[in-house]
Parts: structure tokens; C-alpha cells; sequence
């Protein structure tokens, strides 16, 4: 049966290498920079389907190979599932395909739950770290050596062969580990997220929840705006309950205001 694909997606790039001449406040010109920030390893996870992390990364395969590894996954998604992805994850991977001359990957909604933090919450800090912690999450974010452990994984001098490969099998568990975080959080905000893409429109059997795709639905008030009214349901399909609105209802009264001379 035919429902809404939604992939749950994590990227980790190296950072861009410079020459400078200051540590305070440097303007560094673009003539300065030895080599630009890079996509270098991903994972994913097919969010509400049987089946665990899939990763890349640069050293296990080639870039372009692995780049192709994430662009098929895009382009057979109908939702994309992310932490500060709009700004972060998608526009680095976007940059690197241009680069690679691929094609755009077929269009895909977004879902960034660092938005419903900001919007829905007041969390002492967003990042996904403390939320995790905040929620009491089963897969906490991972801990790493810092930056330390990038500069290891881009095999700069000054480091062995044998630091360089521990280093790159601990970022892809770390890569691996943010995934499993997203996707339990996905599932916790979820009922949260009033601006989440209608799943029903990739439903072979549309007559569900639009949210979560779920069955257990009853009729509960009436949903207002400025002009229509509409039948509110109330869904207890994830345990939770969440709300969205049906059919329009008679229409609001008209109200003519008379200017004032």
C-alpha cells in the first residue's frame, strides 16, 4: 500500500581550510582559502518502516559515490526529515551535487524539528544535544573528541594511520547515532508540528489522519477562521492526542462595516 516515504537524514562535513593572519576577528578573502567545506560521510533511516541506519561516507567508497548513495535516497522521498537541515544539511548537500554536475533530486517536503523547538517550545537551548537530554530520549546524541576528531577523519598531518581510521569509524557512529536521535524525537514532536505535509496525499486510502496517517480518528468541536468553520478531529492514532481539521462547515456570516464620515 502506497503511503508517504519520509527520510530521516544527518550529514557531517569537513570544515573549509584557510590561511590567516590573525586569531581575532580575521576577514579572511576568498584567495586565502585552501580548500571549501565538503559533504564527507551521511546516514539516513526510512522513518516508520522496518529496516536501520544506512551511511556513506568519502573513505569507504569515493565522494561522488557517495554522494549518489544520498541523492537517490532524496529523490525517492516524498519528506525529508532534519535538525536545522533547511539551513545546514540540505543547501551543503544541494552545493556539493552542483559541484559533482548531478541533477537536482525530484522535490521533497522538509520537516525541520529545530523550527517546532523555536516555535512550539522554550528549551534552555535548541540544539539537539540538550533536547535529547531535556526529553529523556532512549538514543542520546553521541559524544566526540570535539574538533579534533574532523581534522583526524580529513587525514591532516601529525596524525597516525591507525588514529586516522579509528577516528573515521567514530564519525560515522557518530553520524549514525544524530539519525537514531532524529528519528525518536521525530516521533515525540510530532504531534507537535502544526505545519507537518499532508501524508494522506501519498495514500492509496487517503480517509486517515494527515499528520501521522492513522485510522484513529473521532469528530471533536469545530476549527475557526477568520472566514469558514471546520469539523476538528481528534486523532489517538500514536498513543497521543493531536488535532486537524476536516470539511468545511457553513460558512461564517459576513460582516459589512460601515465607514466612518
Amino acid at each position: 500500500m502506497r503511503k508517504a516515504k519520509i527520510l530521516g537524514l544527518d550529514c557531517e562535513t569537513a570544515p573549509n581550510k584557510v590561511f590567516v593572519w590573525s586569531l581575532w576577528k580575521p576577514i579572511i578573502p576568498a584567495n586565502q582559502i585552501i580548500s571549501t567545506s565538503r559533504v564527507m560521510c551521511w546516514s539516513a533511516k526510512w522513518l516508520g518502516e522496518k529496516g536501520g541506519i544506512m551511511a556513506d561516507a568519502e573513505w569507504l567508497s569515493s565522494q561522488r559515490k557517495m554522494l549518489r548513495g544520498i541523492w537517490k535516497l532524496l529523490n525517492e522521498a516524498d519528506i525529508v526529515v532534519h535538525f536545522n537541515g533547511k539551513s545546514f544539511d540540505v543547501p551543503k548537500l544541494n552545493k556539493d551535487f552542483l559541484m559533482h554536475d548531478f541533477s537536482p533530486p525530484s522535490p521533497f517536503r522538509q520537516v525541520d524539528l529545530i523550527e517546532t523547538a523555536k516555535r512550539k517550545f522554550a528549551f534552555v537551548s535548541n540544539s539537539l544535544k540538550h533536547i535529547a537530554q531535556e526529553l529523556e530520549l532512549r538514543e542520546q546524541k553521541r559524544e566526540n573528541e570535539g574538533f579534533k576528531l574532523w581534522v583526524k577523519c580529513m587525514a591532516e598531518p601529525g596524525f597516525t594511520l591507525k588514529e586516522i581510521r579509528k577516528a573515521r569509524i567514530d564519525m560515522v557512529q557518530y553520524n549514525k547515532g544524530d539519525t537514531k536521535t532524529l528519528d525518536e524525537l521525530y516521533w515525540k514532536f510530532l504531534p507537535w508540528i502544526d505545519r507537518h505535509p499532508n501524508v494522506t496525499q501519498y495514500m492509496d486510502k487517503p480517509e486517515a489522519c494527515p499528520k501521522c496517517g492513522g485510522k484513529k480518528f473521532k469528530k471533536d468541536g469545530t476549527a475557526y477562521t477568520q472566514v469558514y468553520r471546520y469539523q476538528r478531529y481528534r486523532c489517538e492514532s500514536m498513543g497521543k492526542s493531536h488535532w486537524f481539521s476536516g470539511e468545511r462547515l457553513v460558512d461564517l456570516p459576513k460582516v459589512v462595516f460601515k465607514g466612518i464620515h
